[in-house]
C-alpha cells in the first residue's frame, strides 16, 4: 500500500495463533495503535474508572473484551451468548443469576472495585426505543445501573442495532462508536498477498488504500481482512480488486444493478423528454462512472473527484410520469445497487422512531456504497418546516433536521452514495433539502408524438399486441385528454392534465392493458378502450 512499506503489511495465519487471538489482533490493528486509536481512548477512560458504552461490530465483542482482560485482570464478563438457543427472556434470566453471584462475591472483597464487561446490550432493547418488557431484562438493567454506580462497566452493543434506549445509555458516563475505518487503518489490515500481487504488477498506484477504504470502510474489520485475503490470491489489477470487493459485500436491502432489467431500460429509457435524460447523463451518470473507473493517481486527485460528485438530485413532476423508474435507470447506468424506500416506510407514530430509521437508512447506505438511495414521496417526509403547524410541528421538524444532518455527512466525503428524491409536490419540499440537493430535474408528461410512440411501442411489445396498423391512431388517442375538461378535474394535477391534454406513462400502460391479446386489434377495440378510460362514457 502507498502509505505502508510492503514489509510491514499485516499478515498472519489464524491456524497458527488460534481464531480468538487472530480476531483480537485484527480488532487491535483496526481500532488501537500508539494510544491514539478510538479503543485506546476507551481503555484509558476505563482505567480512570469511567464506565463506557461502546457500539461496535457484533463479531468484535469478544475481541474487544480480550484486549481489556489481557491488559488488566479481575474483569467479569456477562451477557455472552451460550451454545444453547435461548429466548431473550431466558438469556437475561441466566445473566441476572450470574449478576447476583458477582454481587455477593464483590461484597466479600470490600477493597476490590467491581469491574464488569457487559456483552450484547442491544438485546436489552425492544427495537422501538424502549427496554425489553420482560422482568428478566428489567432486572438486568437494574444490576447494570447498580454496577455502574459502584464500579466500572464496559458496555458492548452491536452498532448495527442502532442507538440504545435512553434508560440504558444514561447509565454510562460516555458513549463511543467504532464505525468506519479510514484509509490509513485499512492499510494496516491489508494482507501481504494482496499488496505483493498488486505491487509486482505495478497496478497499485499511490492512494490505493484510500480507494479500498471507500469500498470497505463500513465493513467490520474481521470481515474486511477475510475479503482482502480472498481476493489477494488471484486479482492482478486494481479494477479487478474493487469489483471483487463489491461482489463480496452485497447488501440484502439493495437490488443489484443486473437485476434492474425492465421495459424501457437501455442506453436511454423510453417515453422521457430527451433533455431530461441528457441532463442526468451529463451531470450524474458520467461523473459517477468516472469515479468508479478512477485509477487513484493520488489521494488528493481522488478527493477532488469525490467533491465533484453530486450528493444527489430531485426528480419532480406530476404523478405517473415514471420518476422512480428513471431513478432506477440512473442506478443501472452507473452499475451500482439501489434501494427504494418511501416516506411511509420511514414514518412512525412513536416519537423519535422515525429519526432512528432515517439514521439507519443512511448508515446502511454508507455500508453499501457505492449505491443509490431512492426516497419516494419525499415531500411527505421532508415538508417545508416554515409551513408546518399544529401539535406535530415539533416532531416533523425533528425528522427533517435528522435527514439534513445525515445528508450533511456526505458533504466532504460522499463515499459514492447518490441520494435521489422523487416528489409530486416540489413546492412543498423543505427549502434546505432542496438546496442541499441542488440538481433539480423535471419529469413532465410526454408532450410529443415521438415520446408517446416510444411508450406505446414498449407496452405493445410487453403485451404482445398486433397493433402496427393502428399505431398512429393509438398515439393520437393518447395525445388527447382523458377528462371532460377542467371543470371535471378534482385535483390540481388533473386540472393541469386536462388543460394540457396529456397522458401520464402510467395511464398509457393502464389503458393498453385493457386491449385484447394476442388478437389483431380493431378500431372497435380502440374505441372500447377509450370509453373505459373515460369512465364508461
Amino acid at each position: 500500500m502507498s502509505d505502508t512499506p510492503l514489509a510491514e503489511l499485516f499478515w498472519f495465519n489464524e491456524d497458527e495463533i488460534g481464531l480468538p487471538e487472530w480476531n483480537a489482533q485484527v480488532f487491535a490493528r483496526a481500532y488501537c495503535g500508539g494510544g491514539a486509536g478510538p479503543f485506546d481512548r476507551v481503555l484509558h477512560r476505563l482505567s480512570m474508572q469511567f464506565s463506557v458504552l461502546v457500539y461496535l461490530p457484533g463479531n468484535c465483542m469478544d475481541a474487544a473484551a480480550s484486549l481489556l482482560t489481557d491488559r488488566e485482570k479481575g474483569w467479569a464478563e456477562l451477557g455472552k451468548p451460550t451454545e444453547d438457543a435461548l429466548t431473550v427472556d431466558e438469556f437475561w434470566q441466566t445473566s441476572t443469576s450470574v449478576f447476583a453471584g458477582l454481587r455477593r462475591f464483590w461484597s466479600r472483597e470490600e477493597r476490590r472495585v467491581p469491574k464488569l464487561i457487559f456483552h450484547n446490550l442491544d438485546l436489552l432493547s425492544d427495537g422501538r426505543g424502549g427496554v425489553e418488557p420482560g422482568n428478566a431484562a428489567k432486572t438486568a438493567l437494574h444490576y447494570l445501573v447498580e454496577h455502574v454506580r459502584n464500579g466500572v462497566v464496559l458496555g458492548l452493543s452491536d452498532r448495527d442495532a442502532g442507538e440504545l434506549p435512553a434508560p440504558i445509555r444514561r447509565a454510562f458516563h460516555e458513549e463511543v462508536w467504532l464505525d468506519e475505518l479510514d484509509d490509513d487503518r485499512l492499510a494496516r489490515l491489508a494482507p501481504a498477498p494482496l499488496g505483493e500481487r498488486l505491487a509486482v504488477d505495478r497496478a497499485l498506484p499511490e492512494g490505493t488504500s484510500w480507494l479500498l477504504a471507500s469500498r470497505l470502510r463500513w465493513t467490520d474489520p474481521i470481515r474486511a481482512v477475510r475479503i482482502m485475503d480472498t481476493i489477494g490470491a488471484d486479482k492482478t489489477s486494481l479494477t479487478d480488486v474493487l469489483r471483487a470487493i463489491e461482489e463480496q459485500t452485497p447488501t440484502v436491502e439493495y437490488a443489484q444493478p443486473h437485476k434492474l432489467d425492465g421495459p424501457g431500460y437501455g442506453d436511454f429509457p423510453t417515453g422521457y423528454d430527451r433533455q431530461t435524460l441528457e441532463l442526468l447523463h451529463e451531470y450524474v451518470i458520467k461523473p459517477y462512472r468516472h469515479w468508479r473507473e478512477f485509477a487513484a493517481t493520488s489521494r488528493e486527485a481522488g478527493a477532488r473527484l469525490l467533491r465533484r460528485l453530486p450528493p444527489g438530485l430531485i426528480l419532480h413532476g406530476p404523478p405517473g410520469t415514471g420518476k422512480t423508474s428513471l431513478a432506477r435507470w440512473v442506478a443501472k447506468s452507473i452499475e451500482v445497487p439501489v434501494r427504494q424506500v418511501s416516506a411511509a416506510d420511514l414514518k412512525r407514530s412513536d416519537y423519535g422512531l422515525t429519526e432512528q430509521l432515517v439514521k439507519h437508512l443512511f448508515r446502511s447506505a454508507r455500508r453499501a456504497a457505492p449505491c443509490v438511495v431512492v426516497l419516494d414521496d419525499a415531500d411527505d417526509l421532508l415538508p417545508d418546516r416554515e409551513s408546518i403547524e399544529g401539535s406535530v410541528a415539533s416532531a416533523e421538524r425533528g425528522i427533517v433536521n435528522a435527514f439534513l444532518q445525515e445528508l450533511e455527512g456526505f458533504g466532504d466525503r460522499l463515499e459514492g452514495v447518490l441520494v435521489i428524491l422523487t416528489t409530486n409536490r416540489f413546492a412543498s419540499l423543505d427549502k434546505a433539502a432542496a438546496r442541499r440537493l441542488s440538481l433539480h430535474c423535471p419529469v413532465p408528461y410526454p408532450r410529443w408524438r415521438e415520446e408517446v410512440g416510444e411508450i406505446v411501442d414498449t407496452v405493445a411489445k410487453t403485451f404482445e399486441l398486433e397493433y402496427e396498423h393502428l399505431r398512429d391512431e393509438l398515439i393520437t388517442a393518447f395525445m388527447q385528454t382523458t377528462r371532460d375538461g377542467v371543470a371535471g378535474a378534482s385535483t390540481e394535477d388533473e386540472r393541469v392534465r386536462a388543460t394540457e391534454d396529456l397522458f401520464a406513462p402510467r395511464d398509457i400502460w393502464s389503458a393498453m392493458r385493457l386491449l385484447p391479446s394476442p388478437d389483431r386489434l380493431t378500431r372497435a377495440h380502440l374505441a372500447q378502450m377509450l370509453r373505459w378510460v373515460r369512465g364508461g362514457a
